[in-house]
């Protein structure tokens, strides 16, 4: 007896749809986003230790003063101009500034 071959079906390949315009625009825009947040959270945990910084700074400065009204003045329009010139950062870390301070040197300018 001789065998009968049957031939196997073809299988039918439905074509794939291309993504619409405004799907790719809207996958690659979600993309996007999600970079600038990233980037955005490490640049402002850096931007936050440079404020802490200064703003510790000011406060230690305005407590050397003890309510000297001409200090004050004096520390408000010096401030930043003495704290560029006293003041220095390194890397610590991947993503971590460290911040140092000459303190003689800045409250010296600030006086």
């Amino acid at each position: 007896m001789s065998e009968v071959q049957v031939p196997m079906p073809v299988p039918v390949e439905e074509p794939v749809q291309k993504k619409s315009f405004f799907g790719r625009l809207l996958k690659w825009g979600a993309i996007l986003v999600v970079l600038w947040v990233v980037v955005n959270f490490f640049s402002g945990l850096r931007s936050d230790q440079k404020e802490k910084f200064a703003s510790t700074t000011r406060a230690n400065a305005e407590q050397r003063c003890q309510g000297d009204a001409a200090c004050l003045a004096t520390l408000k329009t010096k401030f930043a101009q003495c704290l560029e010139e006293h003041s220095d950062s390194h890397k610590s870390g991947k993503y971590n500034r460290k911040y140092t301070l000459d303190e003689s040197g800045f409250y010296s300018c600030v006086r």
